[in-house]
């Protein structure tokens, strides 16, 4: 199932408090945003999600408690896996819906700027939850931590006042020093926590770096960035 295709179900259900993703890269802030109508709070994470899936029976009481908030969710994922098997890492984060309209506009408006010149620049340094190779997958795509990717493409300024359109969205986040991936040739990749935000981005993909399938998926969302 696409992700299109999980809204257009989800629209058709009652809306959700809160809607949780216990699976790998759903965090990212294109999934977010065209999940926006769907619930006030979308928890998830944008790395790999830990084999063992969430520690559910810590989790499932808390639904029947009255002071319960979906930061507890993510509190005690992190907590349980963190305790369990350290060495792994592990990264969420809870979004708050209402405002991401103004973020998604905030973001737009900042990153305009620097269409033409945005892949030129070196990004490596960047704090990435993905990086697809081209010479393993016939496409390439990275997964930037969206205030890492921010701070290193704006300005001083312009990443000050996009910060305030950060803290409309995000409800909060857990992140370990280091998250251990799959697709990464090193399996495991270290993050940035001080420019670090648990939710994901990536570029408008370019026919010079990925396929035209992977350009179609992209251009069905509604977030985009140009």
């Amino acid at each position: 199932m696409n992700i299109t295709s999980l809204v257009n179900v989800l629209k058709k259900c009652p809306h959700l408090d809160f809607l949780m993703f216990d699976a790998c890269y759903m965090q990212s802030i294109e999934v977010i945003y065209e999940l926006r109508s769907c619930a006030d709070y979308i928890i998830g994470t944008p790395a790999e999600t830990p084999a063992d899936g969430a520690p559910y029976q810590l989790i499932l009481p808390m639904f029947f408690n009255t002071e319960f908030t979906p930061s507890d969710i993510i509190e005690t994922y992190y907590n349980s896996y963190i305790n369990w098997r350290s060495s792994c890492g592990v990264v969420f984060s809870v979004v708050k819906s209402a405002e991401l309209d103004i973020f998604y506009s905030a973001t737009r408006e900042k990153l305009s700027k620097y269409k033409s010149s945005i892949y030129d620049m070196n990004l490596l340094s960047v704090s990435q939850y993905l990086n697809l190779y081209m010479d393993r997958w016939d496409y390439n795509v990275k997964l930037y931590d969206i205030k890492a990717f921010m701070h290193a493409v704006l300005s001083d300024d312009e990443f000050a006042e996009w910060l305030t359109a950060l803290d409309g969205i995000l409800d909060s986040y857990k992140i370990s020093s280091s998250i251990y991936s799959e697709e990464d040739p090193h399996g495991i990749i270290h993050i940035d926590k001080d420019l670090c935000c648990g939710i994901s981005v990536s570029l408008p993909p370019s026919l010079n770096t990925t396929n035209e399938r992977v350009v179609s998926a992209y251009g069905n969302l509604e977030w985009s960035l140009w």
